[in-house]
């Protein structure tokens, strides 16, 4: 929002906004949703880059889909679906793709890829006594990120021991 604040007060008339929800919350968004309606009306062009179609939809009138670097289609926000701007920007149709490819992994429901019984930080304070096992198919928030040997479980280290 900082960021935000700061182009508008150089009073520009063309503003570049760059995935900007991505780290505000639902209340910021709408704020900021309401401060972009308003600079439009006073004839601010404005250019919104975003991968959330509810946000394209609920506040631009005009759409470019890029691919690659290229751009591969434009028009009005009204006059293209959802699908039809996925399609575009992957290249093909995905009409079923997760259903097909929850089919072939078994019994989503009782699968278990991963579990992790009884775990603490070592101090016992910031993580003390977790549990939980990752299904196919649902967001478990775990993650290693790259070239660091330790993992990570809500932003808090795990250990091993």
């Amino acid at each position: 929002m900082l960021e935000i604040a700061k182009t508008l007060m150089l009073d520009a008339k063309v503003i570049i906004m760059d995935e900007p929800t991505s780290s505000l919350t639902n209340k910021e968004v709408d704020y900021l949703f309401l401060i972009m309606n308003q600079l439009r009306k006073e004839g601010t062009a404005m250019v919104y880059i975003s991968h959330k179609l509810a946000e394209i939809r609920r506040i631009c009138d005009r759409y470019t889909v890029m691919k690659d670097g290229s751009s591969v289609c434009s028009g009005l926000v009204s006059d293209v679906s959802n699908d039809d701007i996925v399609r575009l920007m992957v290249g093909r149709e995905l009409q079923n793709r997760f259903s097909a490819m929850k089919e072939s992994a078994g019994n989503v429901e009782h699968d278990v890829v991963f579990e992790v019984k009884h775990v603490s930080s070592r101090d016992r304070k910031k993580v003390k006594d977790i549990s939980f096992s990752v299904q196919p198919w649902r967001d478990s928030g775990l993650f290693r990120p790259r070239r660091i040997r330790a993992y990570r479980a809500d932003g808090l280290p795990v250990w091993r021991g």
